[in-house]
Parts: C-alpha cells; sequence; structure tokens
C-alpha cells in the first residue's frame, strides 16, 4: 500500500464523522405507505428517543427502527408519515431545544401531545407541515405550517422523488 492510500485511509475517521454530524443536524425519518406510530419520548438531559412502529391489525405492533438522537448533534428531526393512517406521539418527557417537524402526508393521521400544562413543561418545538385541504389538529404545543413540498411527503413515491437522478 503506497504513502497516498495510507494517508487517505488515516482520515477516514475524522472525514466519516465529518459525514455524520451533517446527515444528523437534520434528520428525516421516512414512514411507508402503510399505518406506522411515531412515539417520541424524553431518553435523557438533551436526548429524544424516536421508536417507529408498525400497526398492523388483529397483531402486535412491530418495532420498526428506535434511535436516540441528541441535541447537541441534531437540531431538527422531520418526521415523514408518507400515506396510511399515522399516530405521532409526542411525550412530555420529550427533550426541549429540539424542532420537531411532522409531515402526515396522505390518509387520516393523528397527533397526540401531552395535556397543556404538560406541553409546557416539556416546550419541545413541534410543527405540523399539513397537505393541501387537510386541516390541522388544534393542540397547545403545535404549530402549523404548510408543507413547501406537498407532492414530496404525501406517498412513499413522492418520497423517492427527492432522489431523481436524472434532471
Amino acid at each position: 500500500m503506497g504513502p497516498a492510500l495510507r494517508a487517505r485511509r488515516a482520515q477516514l475517521p475524522a472525514v466519516a464523522r465529518r459525514y455524520f454530524e451533517l446527515l444528523a443536524e437534520e434528520a428525516w425519518v421516512p414512514g411507508t405507505d402503510r399505518a406506522e406510530r411515531f412515539e417520541l419520548t424524553g431518553a435523557g438531559p438533551g436526548q429524544l428517543r424516536l421508536r417507529v412502529l408498525a400497526m398492523r391489525q388483529a397483531r402486535p405492533d412491530s418495532l420498526i427502527s428506535e434511535r436516540v438522537y441528541t441535541q447537541q448533534d441534531t437540531k431538527k428531526l422531520s418526521l415523514y408519515g408518507l400515506a396510511g393512517n399515522d399516530i405521532f406521539t409526542i411525550d412530555a418527557t420529550a427533550a426541549p431545544g429540539m424542532a420537531v417537524a411532522l409531515y402526515p402526508g396522505e390518509g387520516q393521521d393523528q397527533v397526540l401531545l401531552p395535556t397543556a400544562a404538560k406541553a409546557e413543561a416539556a416546550k419541545p418545538l413541534v410543527l405540523w407541515y399539513g397537505q393541501p385541504g387537510s386541516a390541522a389538529p388544534h393542540l397547545p404545543g403545535l404549530t402549523e405550517e404548510k408543507d413547501p413540498e406537498p407532492w414530496l411527503s404525501a406517498t412513499a413515491a413522492g418520497w423517492l422523488r427527492r432522489y431523481n437522478l436524472q434532471d
């Protein structure tokens, strides 16, 4: 192995760490066109745990993924329900200071927040990016915004258009 290759190999950990930092700063978590439950809870000071579960009729919910996001690494967490009747649950223990964007997509989606008193204590910044013509839930701690690109967040097929390399 030549010296140039050794030098590039030695840089790999630093380059990988920087790549992680870029991806983690604004994390995107897409669902599917089926029903899911997105659960956000606190996981310690400055930490937010996200669990994504597949909801199935007549069977227990199945864990798809689970991850803890830290306020130090992640400034905004965007959850894309896509199609399907999804449920977004944000617990009172959710980490304050981290913005959470909910993109419900198509379907009859719900968002469950703690009571007003608990929402004040939790203080996560929660944004609801509704589809055109859909009604946003009126809950304390939830701010409604218009989805700037609804065609990309409505379904799984739309989500894949983000990666169209034929332009």
